[in-house]
């Protein structure tokens, strides 16, 4: 089990990974003609991570369980957009 320094490190590595995927999509979608990267989901062995981008510097991530509800991920996290959309000025 890690201690809390340990998932810290984690939540930080996984951030900067997470954001590497999220550029390099963005920049797949514009190279390819097919427009600009507005969600991703990946689906991992222990976890569904599922991003939406508020803006081209900021996105919403949401982790929930393999067996987890992606349709039920997907629709909060549009929420969660709308209700920043006013700190963003989307």
């Amino acid at each position: 089990m890690l201690g809390e320094a340990g998932a810290d490190a984690n939540l930080d590595v996984a951030a900067a990974e997470f954001t590497s995927l999220v550029r390099n999509a963005q920049r797949a979608g514009n190279d390819t003609g097919l427009g600009a990267l507005r969600e991703l989901v990946i689906s991992l062995e222990s976890a569904i991570v599922l991003m939406r981008v508020l803006t081209k510097d900021y996105f919403v991530v949401l982790a929930i369980g393999a067996e987890g509800n992606i349709g039920r991920g997907r629709f909060e996290l549009r929420k969660a957009e709308l209700k920043l959309a006013k700190e963003f000025a989307i």
